[in-house]
């Protein structure tokens, strides 16, 4: 059964954070099973809309293995024949990272990683998910998850959803004097115990971020 906190989850991803519309196809990418839940409460309330859900699941170790064995004639042939075409067809990414060891891919090789990047996930996340799709990627609790935080999994699961679920509607406002300020800042100084820092922020463009 699907908890209310990933039903509240996903209701958040699609109306707030990708504002999901009506006809809209959307890639919904599982890297790790851990996150099946959330998954399945994606796929519901998607197709609850009106919306076309594309699921992609992977298996963490079977996605290492593929980078360890891959080159870059490999990852030309995935991106250009089966992952670029559809994302180019996607309106909306949705990412969700739950891998059950963070060290899984830590032993592929450098040369066998930049293969994966330069050809797979350049075209294919960098230059057309990110420019051409609402899109959100997020992780999701693990005991692996945890024990980077240096957390109980139980406590950690708790702070993640309490994070994940703020209302980021009174967030945005909340945030909207300091964005003023920092637009009208050249010169920002910290002060503080250990520390006194000035530095420069003129021209800088600055990105409230709310969810």
């Amino acid at each position: 059964m699907i908890s209310q906190k990933d039903q509240d989850l996903a209701t958040l991803i699609l109306e707030h954070s990708t504002q999901l519309q009506k006809g809209e196809n959307v890639m919904v990418q599982l890297i790790g099973l851990n996150g099946i839940d959330l998954l399945r409460a994606l796929v519901e309330q998607i197709r609850d809309k009106g919306s076309h859900p594309f699921v992609q699941i992977e298996d963490t170790e079977t996605q290492r293995l593929l980078i360890e064995k891959g080159d870059t004639g490999f990852w030309q042939n995935q991106a250009s024949v089966d992952q670029l075409p559809l994302m180019k067809q996607m309106d909306v990414f949705i990412g969700i990272r739950a891998s059950e060891n963070i060290y899984e891919n830590s032993q592929a090789s450098k040369e066998a990683n930049k293969a994966y990047s330069e050809n797979f996930l350049k075209p294919v996340h960098f230059d057309e998910r990110v420019n051409n799709t609402k899109w959100c990627i997020m992780r999701y609790p693990s005991p692996a998850f945890a024990m980077n935080a240096k957390l109980p999994t139980r406590e950690f699961t708790k702070f993640y959803y309490d994070a994940c679920l703020v209302d980021y509607a009174k967030l945005k406002s909340a945030m909207e004097p300091l964005e003023k300020r920092l637009r009208a800042t050249d010169e920002i100084h910290l002060k503080g115990e250990g520390t006194d820092i000035k530095f420069s922020v003129k021209g800088q463009n600055w990105v409230p971020c709310f969810g």
